[in-house]
């Protein structure tokens, strides 16, 4: 398996919530040594749109789909906010799954 850790960054303005950048490490467990890492900003001229396809470029780069793993940085707190951001963005995620607190989304 392939496992990488998330950590989303965000603001909230007016009940809504921006994720401002993407970051990510792919990591070997038990060890938790990291091997490669990502890194992406939100601008007006970086959209979120692209950021998710970046993200999901660098992802296809360490193996195939099913046997990538996503762990969420913060207990529960970024998956829910990624897959939301993929849905809102009609962009299909680039992992097979996507484990948090004692809990897998697939």
């Amino acid at each position: 398996m392939i496992n990488v850790m998330i950590k989303l960054n965000t603001m909230s303005n007016d009940n809504a919530l921006l994720i401002t950048s993407i970051e990510a490490v792919e990591f070997i467990m038990p060890t938790m040594e990291t091997i490669r890492d990502f890194s992406a900003e939100v601008s007006d001229k970086n959209t979120l749109s692209h950021v998710l396809e970046s993200f999901n470029i660098w992802l296809r780069s360490l193996g195939k789909k099913k046997e990538i793993r996503i762990f969420d940085f913060y207990n529960g707190i970024d998956n829910p906010i990624l897959m939301a951001a993929y849905k809102t963005h009609e962009i299909a995620p680039c992992f097979g799954f996507m484990l948090q607190a004692r809990e897998l989304i697939i």
